[in-house]
């Protein structure tokens, strides 16, 4: 799965899709090579090509691999392969690829969410004054996944095959929604990383690991806010962490380099001050 998400359209023409991943080429490769398609093939979830030089067709085949893998070895779901598996449609896919397989293959875990909708996003306390919940995707026949998952997910309403919803899922969601530039996939992402921050799963992880995750969400968050010309938003949630979080240029560059395109001296100085402290 990894592989596929590293799928380089620019240089597909002169590339083959898992180059970059020289296991995930072997591995690939030698299936290819091993099969005669002349002949009906069973259970095969490749697509009868030697190179994947097109989006479409890498998330198709990563479909029908995710179809092979229900119905096969449903055991090695986990939360790895799931980001992985999310991040090919955040980085080749629209939003109603990534939609439909974040819908599939995730949930959100709201048996011990707090009743008084007050989250939490990374210690900067929101209101919730509406309730958000991820739009399943309107076109339920994408040309991008395999009709045998499509048959398979209408017949397996297992919870226990989809993975409960974390900080690297909502991260790799941010992903998606800054590339879609989908402001309100956006608010739906903060609210629920609220409901999961305040959840058993968050609270059992230790001291270090929740700010870590608060951090890597937060920065995540400015560089969307930043993407969209959202820079007051994206300063604020800097200027409410300052304190908290260690920011540094890596995690500022985006909304500096906005900044600066405008020529907002008021972000520019905060940004300089921060990184000074």
């Amino acid at each position: 799965m990894i592989a596929y998400s590293k799928f380089n359209e620019v240089l597909s023409s002169d590339v083959n899709l898992i180059t970059c991943n020289e296991k995930g080429q072997l591995f690939r490769n030698n299936i290819i090579d091993e099969i005669d398609f002349s002949k009906a093939i069973d259970d095969f979830p490749f697509l009868p090509f030697k190179e994947l030089k097109d989006a479409k067709w890498v998330l198709a085949e990563s479909s029908a691999i995710w179809a092979h893998v229900l119905s096969q070895n449903p055991n090695f779901i986990n939360q790895q392969l799931v980001t992985s598996y999310l991040n090919i449609a955040s980085n080749i896919g629209d939003l109603e690829d990534f939609k439909d397989r974040y819908q599939n293959t995730t949930f959100l875990n709201e048996k011990d969410a707090p009743t008084n909708r007050n989250f939490q996003v990374f210690n900067e306390t929101k209101a919730a004054d509406k309730d958000y919940y991820i739009a399943s995707p309107s076109n339920s026949n994408l040309v991008t996944k395999s009709p045998i998952l499509s048959s398979l997910i209408n017949s397996l309403e297992n919870q226990n095959l989809k993975v409960s919803r974390d900080t690297i899922i909502y991260i790799v969601c941010l992903k998606a929604a800054r590339k879609s530039k989908n402001l309100d996939f956006i608010n739906q992402i903060i609210y629920e990383r609220g409901i999961y921050r305040k959840s058993e799963d968050f609270s059992n992880l230790s001291t270090n690991s929740q700010k870590e995750l608060d951090f890597s969400f937060a920065s995540a968050l400015c560089e969307t806010y930043s993407t969209l010309n959202m820079l007051d938003d994206a300063m604020s949630i800097v200027l409410s962490t300052e304190n908290r979080f260690s920011w540094t240029f890596k995690q500022l560059k985006h909304l500096k380099i906005k900044a600066e395109n405008i020529e907002d001296n008021h972000i520019i100085n905060e940004i300089n001050r921060i990184l000074k402290s």
